[in-house]
């Protein structure tokens, strides 16, 4: 990054803080201890849509030390929390995986100033999302045709 000089993805950050029945939170690619970290543009960003809620566990949301501070540092709700509305911005949801965030939020921590897990929880890998553009129902019954003939070949090669 800009500001960090850090490579500006989460593979081998930790999660520096785990407060059960709350959240878990990470993403300070650069210091570890959640003074850190660095946007995609540079230092920090802009507050976008705050019109989600906090109103269940397993939300995506920005992390930010006060209005318009948005930097590379998220967390993970393990409940619903109402008094983060209108100060943190709700970007996405854990779609499966529940489980490890369950196994994630009992890791014990150093104390409860701090929050720290007393052993790491490490972003061991990952990657982009990208969506597939859907084949037009035309395309697919071609498909299908196609694959049904090849099918019919093999069948006919077989008895042979």
């Amino acid at each position: 990054g800009l500001k960090t000089g850090k490579p500006l993805h989460y593979q081998g950050c930790a999660f520096h803080r785990i407060i059960k029945g709350f959240i878990i939170q990470g993403g300070d690619f650069s210091k570890g201890d959640g003074t850190g970290g660095e946007s995609i543009y540079g230092g920090t960003f802009a507050d976008e849509d705050m019109s989600m809620s906090h109103d269940r566990p397993f939300l995506l949301s920005m992390a930010n030390r006060g209005p318009n501070t948005n930097g590379s540092q998220f967390f993970i709700t393990t409940a619903a929390a109402p008094h983060l509305n209108g100060k943190h911005m709700v970007f996405g949801q854990i779609l499966s995986g529940q489980e490890v965030i369950a196994k994630m939020e009992a890791v014990p921590v150093a104390d409860t100033r701090t929050h720290k897990p007393i052993k790491p929880v490490i972003i061991e890998s990952c990657g982009e999302l990208v969506p597939v553009k859907k084949k037009k129902s035309k395309d697919l019954k071609k498909e299908l045709k196609k694959k049904k003939k090849k099918e019919k070949k093999l069948k006919k090669k077989a008895r042979r």
